[in-house]
Formats: C-alpha cells, structure tokens, sequence
C-alpha cells in the first residue's frame, strides 16, 4: 500500500511541475525584470518534465513523452536535472528533440543555474514569505539571498548568460499561486518528541509534521532536554551575581530567538561583565548551540573602507552577535550599538571580491567585557546588563576546574569545543517557561556595573565626587551640585580638559562617575543653573567606595 502511495504522490507532483511549466512558459516574458527575456524563454521551451519508471528487476529509468503520433517516447538512464522538495523528487530532460520519420532525437544541453531555479521554486522547494525567499524543503527553513543561492546551485559564475536573480523569481510568484510543499512554522521550534510554540506560549509533547518545516529544528528529545534545564538552571544561580542580573539572564535567551523569528521587535543589547574566568564564556557557549552566531570586533564596525564593509557582511544571518574580550564600552560606541540593537537592515556591506548587498540582521548583540561599560542614558536604557560573579581572590586554578568541570561535561561535547544543543534547548526552555511567570511581558531590571576599580579617575572627576560626598553642598533634593559655588572647581576644569572636544571629554568623564554636568533646572531657588546632577546615585556610591575611602560611610548618598 505504501508504494502504491508513493507512485500516486509521484505521479501526481510530476503532473503538478508539468502544468505549472507550461503557465510559465505562456507568461508575457517581454515584460519581466530581466535583460535576458529571449535568451530565457529559449531556455525554458527546453524543459521537459519526465517520468520516472521500473522495470519488473526495480531498476529506474526515466521516460520523455514527445508527444508525436506513432512515434515513441524517449526514454533515458539519467534525466537532465532532479529535483527534492523534502518529500518528492521530479525530473527533467534539458535539450531540444528533433524527428527523423518516426523516430525522436534528443540533443541534451548543460541546464543553466536560473533554470535549475525555477524549477526548483515550480517543485515548492523554495516560497516567499514576508517578501524574503525561503527555502522549506527541510525540517527547518533557511532564509536565503543570492549569495546563498550561488552556494547552493555550486556556481558563482555565470552560466546561460546570467545568474540566479531572485527578483525574477518574486516576477514568476506574482504572476502565478504556486504554494510551497510544506507550510512554513515561523514560530515553532521542532524536536523529535515536542514542538515549542513560541506565539503561543507552549510546549506540545508531539513529533514534527512531515508536510511543515520549522523556525528551528534539533535532534533532540525532551527528557533528555529538561534534565539539562535543571543543570542549566543550577548554573546560573553559582555563576550570575545578584537577583536583577539573573532575571535579565533568564529572559535573555528567550528575548532573543522571539527578536530572531520576528514576533518581538528589536530594540536592546546585552552587557555581560566580570572579572577573568567567572562563567560568561560558557553560557555564551551553550547560546552558540541553538543560534546563528558570529564574532565581530565593535571596532571594525566602525572603521571606514574595506574594513567596515566587510564587517557589516559578516552580520548577515546572524542571530546572536558575540562581541568577546571587548575593551572600554563608552558613548564612542553608541552609533553603531544603536544600529545593531534597533535595526534589522544594513547597507553597505561587501565580502571580499563580492558585490555590494544590504546584511539582512535578525539577531541581538551580547558583549562579553571585563573592562569599564559608561554608556549615555538614551544608550544605557537600551542595554540589558548582567553581572557575573567574581572567583574568589583566593580560589587556585584547580579549585575553580572541579568547581566548573560538572557542568562543562554535562554541557559540552569534543572536549568543550562546542556545547550540545540539549544544552542550548534547556536553556530555552528555562527562559520560556521563566517569561510565563513573568506575564509574558519583557521588564528588564536595571543593573549598575561596578566599574570602579577599573577606573583612572581624574583630578576634576576625583573633586566632583568629594563635594557630592558633603551633603551640606548638594541643593534641589540633594542631587545638585552648582557649578559657581565652588570657584576651585572652573581652574581645575581648565587645566582637566583641554582641545577641540573638551566638553565631550569631560561629558564622558561625567557619564563615568553617574553625573550630568550642563545648564539645567534645578528648583524655584536657584532657577536655571550651570550645575552637576546625580544621574546614577549606585554608579557615584561606587566610584566613592573604591577612591574615596577616607569618606565616612554616614556621609555616602
């Protein structure tokens, strides 16, 4: 009965490929978005759809009807081209056929790359969605542009006399309903016994459906998958530094794939800081597993030429965007941490010896520093900061080894070279489960990095925080300091901050400290004045602990 199944779906997809052929072929070519319209159509009279058959020992052969009276179809070993949408494969001849009395010659050519294409797309193997070209014919579906394609189809050159052009393809969609072999799943991830419906919000313990491809696929099984949540879990708790940083790792991984399948808008960044060999690296290690990352340098997004170009390519795809070992984080940076966390668009980007594209950029930005983070406040609302805890200052390098081995082993395969996706999947799972209790609503918690001790703090910086310091100085609420009552400080600015961008230096030095300085309303009093205000009172507590430790305590804000 199954193989009679298999005939009749066979039989049928290459009945559906050959009528859709031919609603191709009759379209008003003189109109479509190419300049090889004759050339193409030429191309397309050479496509036959042939019919795969078996002799009585099983063996295939493929048979071409001519569609000639008294005259017998072709039939030959290997057709021209074959093509799988992920359920059923059609064939083709590629030539011309000329007729000698009752007799069929063929005369087979090479398929050109656009026509491979077309029929692909014709067969369902690729459909668009969302005005972007996907291709469905596996478990997951993958976005593709022509780059993917050139790889895809094995040619960067040209062959026929043009390449794979997907505006000529959405031309073809338009024109005709050709849907795709399986439906598209945009937000679910697929496992071997559970589906996770990310839109709405649960768990189904069933394997996937053969006629849908999925946001995301994983070879894995859900016992195995929740014990590694528990692990996960567990690790969390020994590696992140307080309450806050905890809840805004939890949510991260979530926030993430919800940005990446388009349900969620972008519009945030992830700051995750300690000292050296806390655990940051790990947990990176296990979203690397269930996500399409790349590394990039904060630097080379910044840089001009070839260089940014290429960076920006490097973008493309991807889902989760690590940025390790970076150095200082400050308003320099703002720009292009703005762009990564709001936009989903970038032009200008170029791999070597390519041709100029727009980087298609679904994924989020994870910067992983142990140096100083001073962001703005526009910058600084944006960024979803996690603290990981410092190893104890005595702790031996074996110590801390048993300490982390558990869990690499339990995470990591090919001695920690990369982390298994049941790992990956447990943490979303802790994060899925973690957004329900959290109403389903993204409330990301403040955290104040302690950048003190990793500060060079100046002479202006240093007197700033000193007069905070006296509540007897601070006016309007105790959060302003103005800037005429105290004549030492306009000396010491000068001599502080000097050239062209003064005022950004010692704009950023403030930011470093928790503190605006500008004209600005303080109270009814004092009216308008030039004046320092406390902007981040834990950011300013910090740096006064760390520098001004002769400060009674009773005197800290």
């Amino acid at each position: 009965m199954e193989g009679n199944d298999f005939l009749h779906n066979q039989k049928e997809a290459q009945e559906n490929l050959s009528d859709l052929l031919e609603l191709v072929k009759a379209l008003n070519w003189s109109i479509a978005p190419t300049t090889n319209r004759t050339q193409l159509e030429k191309q397309l009279n050479n496509c036959h759809v042939v019919k795969m058959r078996q002799y009585n020992n099983g063996s295939k052969y493929y048979e071409l009807e001519v569609m000639k009276k008294d005259v017998e179809n072709k039939t030959m070993k290997v057709p021209s081209y074959t093509s799988f949408n992920g359920l059923h494969t059609v064939s083709i001849y590629y030539g011309g056929i000329q007729f000698k009395e009752d007799k069929a010659e063929t005369s087979e050519k090479n398929v050109p790359v656009m026509i491979k294409f077309i029929i692909d797309f014709l067969h369902g193997e690729f459909t668009f969605f969302n005005n972007h070209l996907y291709k469905v014919s596996g478990k997951q579906f993958k976005k593709m542009n022509e780059n993917d394609l050139k790889e895809h189809y094995e040619s960067g050159n040209k062959e026929g006399g043009f390449t794979v052009k997907i505006e000529l393809l959405k031309w073809i969609s338009n024109q005709l309903d050709i849907p795709p072999v399986k439906k598209m799943m945009p937000y679910q991830i697929a496992c071997k016994d559970f589906i996770i419906d990310l839109k709405k919000r649960e768990i189904l313990h069933q394997p996937p459906n053969e006629k849908e491809t999925y946001f995301k696929y994983f070879d894995e099984v859900y016992k195995e998958v929740k014990e590694q949540e528990k692990i996960y879990h567990e690790y969390l708790e020994m590696v992140i530094n307080d309450g806050r940083s905890l809840h805004n790792a939890r949510l991260q991984p979530i926030y993430m794939l919800l940005v990446a399948c388009g349900f969620e808008g972008k519009d945030s960044f992830f700051i995750s800081k300690s000292g050296v060999r806390t655990g940051k690296g790990l947990r990176h290690k296990i979203m690397k597993s269930v996500f399409t990352h790349g590394e990039i340098e904060l630097d080379n997004l910044m840089a001009s030429g070839i260089t940014r170009e290429n960076a920006i390519s490097n973008l493309d795809g991807l889902e989760f965007i690590v940025a390790t070992e970076q150095g200082e984080i400050t308003p320099i940076h703002e720009t292009v941490l703005k762009k990564i966390a709001t936009e989903r668009t970038f032009p200008g980007a170029r791999r070597i010896q390519g041709n100029a594209f727009d980087a298609y950029v679904p994924g989020i930005l994870s910067i992983d520093t142990n140096k100083t983070v001073a962001l703005s406040r526009e910058m600084d609302s944006r960024a979803r900061n996690i603290a990981f805890k410092d190893r104890p200052k005595y702790e031996s390098d074996i110590q801390r080894k048993n300490i982390f081995n558990t869990y690499w082993e339990s995470f990591t395969i090919n001695n920690g070279e990369k982390a298994k996706a049941s790992s990956g999947l447990g943490m979303i799972i802790n994060s899925f489960e973690y957004l329900k209790t959290c109403n389903n609503q993204f409330n990301f918690y403040k955290v104040e990095f302690d950048n003190s001790n990793s500060l060079n703090l100046d002479d202006f910086q240093m007197k700033v925080i000193d007069l905070f310091s006296k509540k007897e100085n601070r006016v309007g609420g105790g959060i302003f300091l103005i800037y005429e009552n105290f004549p030492e400080l306009k000396e010491l600015n000068k001599q502080t901050y000097q050239g062209v961008k003064k005022a950004d230096k010692r704009a950023e030095a403030m930011e470093q400290i928790g503190v605006s300085f500008k004209k600005q309303w303080v109270n009814k009093e004092y009216g308008g004045k030039l004046s320092f205000k406390i902007e981040s009172p834990e950011r300013l507590n910090k740096c006064k602990n760390s520098h001004l430790k002769d400060v009674p305590s009773s005197e800290y804000l």
